[in-house]
């Protein structure tokens, strides 16, 4: 298993094929929003978003990479449980394979969740189902993604340095931090951005005492985050402010080291 450490120098790697990729949201307009920018505007791939009915949302066909094609759905609802219910994969699953033509079996997966919302219990449950993108023991590949509290740490976390030294205690107060810092300006995510945001992750990751750690086999390390973030929130009421997107792209090859 490769081993990650988190202080390196990092770069975009635009040239990957990274094949066919499923990500899982619970949003139905701020997640759709960030993947497309990620995807199409840095990466250029092919990309379709799929709603909650299954019903095709948005498609981007790249004339750079057609062979690397990611698929955005919805869950049912925000409810980390969502995930977990047999009935609502029986629904979903058919028709992402139908659409991929293949089985999920071969497509990386990634669910990308907030953690304020949801219950403690369940999102361990899912921390120990949902442990890899492409070998998951589970019936259903995924590596489950989350952010502290909230998605909008990710956006910040593309911009503003040092954002690793800053606790929230809500979803509420991140997103007002964002809408203040972002009010007036013209904000792109590019190759830079994300790279700003992968230095922000990985020196929180330093600050919550994880030197290294693994993506094949990220369940321990994953565990151990949100076993810390839950200590700091019920010792200090705050969360440590940390999204793991980009563990994503580094499992996808679209980080590496330089």
């Amino acid at each position: 298993m490769e081993c990650h450490h988190t202080v390196k120098t990092l770069k975009i790697n635009k040239d990957k094929n990274i094949g066919k990729v499923l990500i899982l949201v619970e949003g139905e307009k701020s997640e759709f929003d960030l993947l497309e920018k990620i995807f199409t505007k840095v990466f250029d791939y092919t990309y379709k978003e799929f709603s909650k009915n299954n019903n095709i949302k948005k498609e981007y066909i790249s004339k750079v990479n057609k062979n690397s094609k990611i698929i955005v759905a919805n869950t049912d609802n925000s409810n980390i449980g969502s995930i977990l219910d047999e009935s609502y994969r029986d629904r979903l699953l058919p028709k992402l394979e139908e659409e991929y033509g293949d089985s999920l079996k071969n497509v990386r997966t990634y669910i990308i969740w907030d953690r304020d919302k949801n219950d403690s219990k369940i999102t361990k449950k899912a921390i120990n189902l949902f442990t890899d993108s492409l070998n998951n023991d589970y019936e259903m590949n995924g590596l489950l993604i989350i952010s502290y509290p909230c998605l909008e740490i990710y956006e910040l976390s593309n911009y503003k340095k040092g954002l690793w030294k800053i606790n929230f205690k809500t979803s509420l107060k991140v997103k007002k931090e964002w809408s203040k810092y972002s009010h007036g300006k013209k904000l792109h995510l590019n190759s830079a951005s994300l790279l700003l945001a992968t230095l922000n992750m990985h020196k929180a990751l330093l600050e919550l005492g994880i030197f290294s750690y693994n993506i094949q086999g990220f369940k321990i390390t994953n565990k151990k985050i949100f076993e810390k973030e839950e200590k700091q929130y019920k010792d200090n009421n705050y969360y440590k402010s940390l999204s793991l997107i980009n563990i994503m792209l580094i499992d996808l090859g679209l980080i590496i080291e330089s």
